[in-house]
């Protein structure tokens, strides 16, 4: 199984709940279609286990897959989402692949 982390961070708590809302719905959207059902799982979005750090919030996704290259297919479709349907500024979106340490 691979991994992708995507985390959400921002100074405001409200903001970043907000975001995580939208990540979360639109995570479920694509989910559901064909190509993704049963070869992609999306874990979260939850705040991350330490949730504040250096005054900024935190809430983190993780997106779970056997098969590489549609895990890979899928993070960058949900990115390109979230991008394109719910830009908000004072949140910064991080992608880490196999990640080593997701605190």
């Amino acid at each position: 199984t691979r991994l992708i982390n995507i985390r959400l961070e921002g100074n405001a708590e409200s903001r970043v709940r907000r975001q995580a809302g939208n990540l979360n719905r639109t995570a479920a959207r694509l989910l559901e279609e064909k190509r993704y059902a049963g070869r992609v799982e999306a874990l979260g979005p939850a705040e991350a286990p330490l949730f504040r750090l250096k005054g900024k919030h935190r809430f983190q996704m993780l997106l779970k897959g056997k098969e590489w290259q549609v895990l890979h297919e899928f993070a960058e479709r949900l990115l390109a989402e979230m991008e394109r349907s719910h830009p908000l500024p004072g949140v910064t979106l991080t992608v880490d692949v196999d990640p080593v340490n997701m605190l």
